[in-house]
């Protein structure tokens, strides 16, 4: 015998606490509940105590819209009258214990839901901790940068304003040079003053661009606008 009771949370028919609550091939269980529940009683096949074993059944609607379903035929008046005259207690017993266990896994839900949160929770202020560290060695590492590329442009300078001093009096004395030894008389040493003027000149320019490039990174690079005739570019 098996009594189903109705769950007022879901409003369908479960087994009552006591009786196995899986039953093979529910589906099957499920429209045969539902077919006493309608014309006050059914008869069928039902599988039990697996799927492959089929028994003749019979289902009776009960108080409280209960539904007790007999495994094995269908039992005489006389058998089932003592438990017709104590069914409405059976049935409100097993609806009292029904409650109280939804209610005790309710509580147990929410305890579980109570100790997710406070994981959660501690959770996110390790994280915020961890965070607040990386920003602060962030900036320190921002901080560390910013005094190297300073320095770097601090030395560029240096080292560019340095180099131009030799290489402007090179070229003095080469110039000098050039007005001593005239090209006709020493073809040889004039070509090497050329080539070293020229030379010169390859090195200025090389100390220009670096003196731009710390003038770009200072924000000091002063930029000449002129207009092209595009024509002309494209053709190149």
């Amino acid at each position: 015998m098996f009594v189903f009771i109705v769950d007022r949370e879901i409003g369908i028919l479960l087994p009552a606490p006591g009786f196995p609550q899986t039953l093979p091939n529910g589906k099957f269980w499920q429209d045969f509940t539902l077919g006493c529940s309608k014309n006050g009683h059914h008869q069928g096949l039902l599988p039990f105590p697996d799927a492959n074993t089929l028994q003749e059944s019979v289902g009776i609607l009960g108080p409280e819209q209960s539904v007790i379903v007999f495994l094995g035929g269908t039992p005489t008046h006389e058998q089932i009258r003592p438990l017709i005259e104590i069914l409405p207690i059976l049935i409100n017993l097993f609806t009292r214990e029904l409650v109280e266990f939804s209610t005790q896994a309710r509580i147990d839900l929410a305890d579980k839901a109570v100790t997710k949160a406070e994981k959660l929770a501690a959770t996110i202020d390790i994280m915020r901790v961890h965070l607040k560290d990386a920003l602060v060695e962030q900036k320190k590492d921002k901080k560390a940068i910013e005094e190297l590329m300073q320095k770097k442009d601090e030395f560029m300078n240096v080292a560019s304003h340095e180099l131009k001093t030799p290489i402007t009096i090179t070229k003095a004395y080469l110039q000098i040079l050039q007005k001593l030894i005239p090209p006709q008389e020493n073809t040889t040493a004039g070509d090497f003053i050329l080539k070293a003027n020229k030379q010169l000149g390859k090195l200025t320019a090389l100390i220009n661009d670096l003196l731009d490039v710390s003038k770009i990174h200072a924000g000091q690079m002063v930029y000449h606008f002129a207009e092209i005739d595009s024509k002309i570019s494209s053709k190149r």
